[in-house]
């Protein structure tokens, strides 16, 4: 499969932006993107917004210490939680008078 990939230059005007354009496989993107290649005409403009890429080590900044799992468990009807906790099968999916039945036997 190939992608379209525009830089600065006046060989071509793609939606009235002077640029080049070429066709790449697309297994080559990265390697273009690297090498000064843009998805968009636009983006070889001077007005256009310039954003750095980020590296992993600024995202792994922003990242919270709040674990995957425990976000989930915060959007989880309440009900949910505790037959999660009780170790009922088919927390998740079984209704809540079900799970509430379960739950009064097992106290019972």
């Amino acid at each position: 499969m190939a992608v379209q990939l525009y830089k600065s230059g006046d060989k071509h005007t793609v939606n009235g932006v002077q640029c080049e354009a070429a066709n790449f496989n697309i297994n080559q993107l990265p390697e273009m993107l690297k090498a000064g290649w843009v998805k968009t005409p636009q983006e070889t403009s001077d007005d256009y917004p310039q954003i750095e890429a980020s590296t992993e080590e600024e995202n792994a900044e922003e990242e919270t210490d709040v674990e995957p799992q425990e976000e989930a468990d915060k959007v989880l009807d309440p009900r949910r939680l505790v037959a999660k906790e009780a170790g009922i099968e088919g927390w998740d999916i079984k209704r809540f008078a079900t799970l509430e039945a379960e739950l009064d036997e097992l106290k019972n």
